[in-house]
Formats: C-alpha cells, structure tokens, sequence
C-alpha cells in the first residue's frame, strides 16, 4: 500500500488515524464494538 499510495495525503492521514485509534484501544480509552444490521 504503501508503495502505491504512499505520496498521496490521505495514505498519510488514515496511517495517523490508524495508529491513535491503535494507541486509544490498547491504552482503554476505546472499546471495540461490533454492530450488525440486515436489510429486508
């Protein structure tokens, strides 16, 4: 991923993203939740 889209600005946001939401659910300030909807 990197490779392709490493140039690109939005690559470098969701990689900053990504990491504080890493750091948040590990340090407890975030609790994973699953939610499931179905269509009819």
């Amino acid at each position: 991923m990197a490779r392709r889209h490493g140039d690109d600005p939005r690559f470098a946001e969701a990689q900053e993203q990504s990491s504080r939401v890493g750091r948040l659910l590990s340090g407890g300030g975030l609790r994973p939740w699953l939610g499931v909807a179905e269509a009819r």
